[in-house]
């Protein structure tokens, strides 16, 4: 293992620093458990709030990525407004669609 000025470094996966979600999505209101992207997302690591969340599938513009784990059976919040129920267990960093979601709306 390397070592640094500071003693061992540990080398992580790289992460791609020029892809900050914060500028790629947007995030409507507090409570909100997704994010919308702004663009077409390829999957891999980005950043988020100084954090890395790594998007496991590509998100085309205009679909929400959950933030956290949600449950199956908890409420997907968007707009500080519940649009759904999760249909099963979703990881941070997926697409969360029709596939995954029990529409509110109506």
């Amino acid at each position: 293992m390397p070592h640094g000025r500071y003693g061992k470094i540990k080398i992580m996966g790289a992460i791609n620093t020029s892809k900050d979600l914060g500028l790629l999505t947007i995030r409507l209101g507090e409570k909100d458990n997704v994010l919308t992207a702004l663009v077409d997302i390829e999957t891999g690591k980005y950043l988020l709030n100084g954090k890395v969340l790594v998007v496991r599938e590509k998100v085309p513009r205009g679909f929400k990525i959950a933030i956290a784990p949600i449950e199956k059976g908890v409420k997907i919040y968007k707009y500080n407004y519940p649009i759904g129920i999760a249909s099963r267990d979703i990881k941070p960093g997926s697409v969360v669609h029709v596939h995954n979601l029990i529409s509110a709306v109506k």
